[in-house]
Order: C-alpha cells, then structure tokens, then sequence
C-alpha cells in the first residue's frame, strides 16, 4: 500500500479523535469535511481491489481496512451525538454504506475470499458473482 494512503488515514484518525470547542454546528461542518475525506480515502482503498472482488494478495489492506473502519465508527458516532443536538451532517448515509462495504475485507476477509474462490471454481452453488446480480437488478424495471 503506498504510504501516502496510509498517511491520509493517519491524518484522518487524529482529526477524528481531537476535541473541538466549538459550536455543534461549526462541529457539524468540520465533520462534514472529515467524513468527505474518509469516504474519498475508502475509494482508493477499494480501487486497490479492482472489480473483481478480494484474492488472496489483497490481505496486507486488511489492517488498512479495519484502521478505517474503526475511525468510520467514530464518525459515525459523532454524528448520531450532533443529530441528538439538531445537526444533520451531510453524507452520513454514505458514511454508512461505506462503513458496511469496508466490513466485508475489514472483519470478513477470510470469509469473503473463500467465497470469491468458490465462485471462482464454479463451485458457488446458491452464490452468484455481484456483477451478474447487479445486471439482474439493473433489467428489472
């Protein structure tokens, strides 16, 4: 992974973790730009695993993975204590489809790349490769 990621995400979790004495909307829209960021970062991460899904030299983004995911969580919670105090941040709900997405390599990789080579096998019996389900959704009307 190169480190300037890496270095993004470093950057991302100290800003996260700092206490600011400021007013919940001035919190509200530092929290904005954050989750922006974070959300930006989770996309050069994903596009280090290409369309196909996780195999096997994907495992060193493991702990990359799960550094994001823990710093998302702390995003995630600050903006439910914002929402408690009347500020919606914006992108939260993507915040949320990311934080699901990154669990799949975060928490899950193990399990998800024994799918992907069963897949890859022909062996996915109930299983179908996202790309097909996706183009199923896709001509549905």
């Amino acid at each position: 992974m190169p480190e300037v990621l890496e270095s993004h995400l470093a950057l991302l979790e100290r800003e996260a973790a700092s206490a600011a004495d400021a007013s919940p909307a001035e919190r509200a829209r530092r929290l904005e730009d954050l989750v922006a960021l974070h959300l930006a970062l989770l996309d050069a991460f994903e596009r280090r695993l290409g369309p196909d899904g996780v195999n096997e030299g994907h495992r060193p983004l493991v702990p990359l993975f799960r550094r994001w995911l823990a710093t998302a969580r702390r995003l995630a919670a600050s903006a439910a204590e914002l929402r408690r105090q009347g500020h919606t941040p914006a992108r939260v709900d993507d915040l949320m489809w990311g934080i699901n997405s990154a669990k799949l390599v975060a928490e899950d990789f193990d399990c998800v790349l024994a799918l992907n080579q069963r897949t890859a096998r022909g062996e996915a019996g109930i299983h179908h490769p996202l790309s097909e389900i996706e183009d199923e959704l896709r001509s549905k009307p």
